[in-house]
């Protein structure tokens, strides 16, 4: 896969709003009730990425997530929500739950995937090899020569044998571990 697994995450900045819609139209909940959910299903898809798919570096991103993490997916839920309103004017309530139960389902199992890929997922070699290489001139480095890439507990190292710098490492999803060999 040439995406990186937190690219891959970012589907469900989508995914978890439509599924919620979905679910109110299959419970017939209020709107409001499923704007909270929204809110609740929003601070656990960024803590989450912040907590285990893509920790930032510093605490600061992390503490600001964990305040602000409840209103991320809400400008989606809006839209969606919005769109659901009118279509389910259209729609007998039997025609709603059906589409509900489809909709939601179908949305449930796309966000499993997908959290299951960012868990154990990686990105392909050739990404990989890429983002070295924009890694190396953002620090200065000048790669050439030959690339060798391994994939080795949980990072990829990119070997260049032919330069004074040896190799750099990078975490899953793209991040610099250390240019030139441990530490």
């Amino acid at each position: 896969m040439h995406f990186t697994p937190i690219e891959i995450y970012l589907i469900l900045l989508l995914i978890a709003p439509l599924g919620i819609c979905f679910w109110k139209w299959q419970t017939s909940y209020r709107w409001l009730i499923a704007t909270a959910v929204c809110a609740a299903v929003s601070w656990f898809y960024f803590n989450l990425w912040m907590w285990k798919l893509d920790p930032p570096d510093n605490g600061f991103a992390n503490a600001i997530y964990l305040v602000t993490g409840w209103i991320w997916l809400l400008p989606f839920f809006g839209i969606f929500s919005a769109l659901f309103a009118i279509l389910g004017r259209f729609l007998s309530e039997k025609k709603k739950i059906l589409a509900g139960k489809i909709g939601f389902t179908s949305c449930v199992a796309i966000s499993a995937l997908v959290i299951a890929w960012n868990l154990w997922g990686r990105m392909s070699e050739q990404r990989a090899i890429t983002e070295a290489r924009n890694k190396l001139e953002e620090f200065g480095y000048q790669p050439n020569g030959r690339e060798e890439a391994v994939y080795k507990d949980g990072h990829w190292i990119i070997l260049y044998p032919d330069t004074d710098f040896g190799e750099i490492r990078l975490k899953r999803n793209g991040g610099l571990s250390w240019i030139g060999g441990p530490g």
